[in-house]
Order: C-alpha cells, then sequence, then structure tokens
C-alpha cells in the first residue's frame, strides 16, 4: 500500500508528529509522566481512541525529527532499548493486566536470548580475527544481555527513570 500523499486513520503516530489542539490535551490531563522517555506516544494516543478520537497520518504533510536524539547523549547503546522496553511493559500493565505486562517482560527475555546465542560466538569470531565489526557486536551483545538482565527486573535504573 502506497500512502505518501494520502490521509488515513491510524492507530498512533510517533510522539515528534503529534498536534491536537490545547483543550483535548487538558482534557487528557496531558502527557502520563510514568513514562520518563518513549511509550508516551503510544498512550496518548491509546487515551484519545478510549473517547472517541480518531488519528490521522496526513501524507502530503512533512516534518523533521532527530530520531533518538535524546537517548544518543547518553552514550550507552542499551539505554534506548531498556527504557521503550520499560515504558511498554508500563502501558500492558496501565491499560491491560499484569499477564499481559509480564508476557511482554518473557517475550523480551526470549528474544533477548536467542540473540545472545547468536551474537556470542559471532563476537568471539570477530575478536579472533580481529574485525572491524567488533565492537558494535560488543555493543549489541551488551544491549541483549542487559535486555534479559531487564526482563528479571535487574536493570532497577530504568524503574528510577520513570516514577510509579
Amino acid at each position: 500500500m502506497h500512502i505518501e500523499n494520502e490521509t488515513i486513520e491510524i492507530e498512533w503516530l510517533v510522539g515528534a508528529c503529534i498536534m491536537f489542539k490545547k483543550d483535548v490535551l487538558l482534557e487528557l490531563n496531558g502527557f502520563d509522566e510514568r513514562y520518563y522517555m518513549y511509550g508516551e506516544d503510544v498512550d496518548i494516543c491509546f487515551r484519545l481512541r478510549k473517547r472517541g478520537f480518531k488519528i490521522f497520518y496526513m501524507g502530503d504533510t512533512s516534518m523533521f525529527h532527530y530520531h533518538a536524539a535524546s537517548s544518543i547523549k547518553k552514550r550507552k547503546t542499551y539505554f534506548a532499548a531498556l527504557l521503550q522496553r520499560e515504558s511498554i511493559y508500563r502501558f500492558f500493565k496501565a491499560n491491560y493486566n499484569l499477564l499481559n505486562a509480564f508476557g511482554y517482560r518473557f517475550i523480551s527475555m526470549m528474544s533477548g536470548l536467542f540473540r545472545v546465542l547468536i551474537l556470542l560466538p559471532v563476537t568471539m569470531i570477530a575478536i579472533i580475527i580481529k574485525s572491524d565489526f567488533t565492537k558494535n557486536l560488543i555493543n549489541g551483545l551488551e544491549k541483549h544481555i542487559r535486555i534479559i538482565f531487564w526482563s528479571f527486573g535487574l536493570e532497577s535504573w530504568t524503574r528510577k527513570q520513570i516514577p510509579d
């Protein structure tokens, strides 16, 4: 489906692209501060749809956004990945139920384990042959190990970044 110049109804938009009237934001009591970074756009679109509002993608409109600019300042490859997961976990917990939230953690853990099982031998080979990609592989390995730790609740700093 080619939607470049079309206006279509969608489920949610990236936060940098959302526009609505101030009174609508006030009706929703603003953005939910439990989302430190990431997830606030999904949450506000979810709440808008629950109140009967529609969300549209306007293909004839353009904008420019420095994706992950705030995360890059943290200088850790896993920072954004963990905060995104924490926000999605909180979204499930707040809007569905604890079983869905823990199911999300379990899927994140399984995905992390699978990726570590693939990255570990590849990274070891890259270290042995002194590949130019070694640093990227090590960063990826660290990120997925930290995702596994997060899925067990061992990355407590993510909870401190986002107050309950």
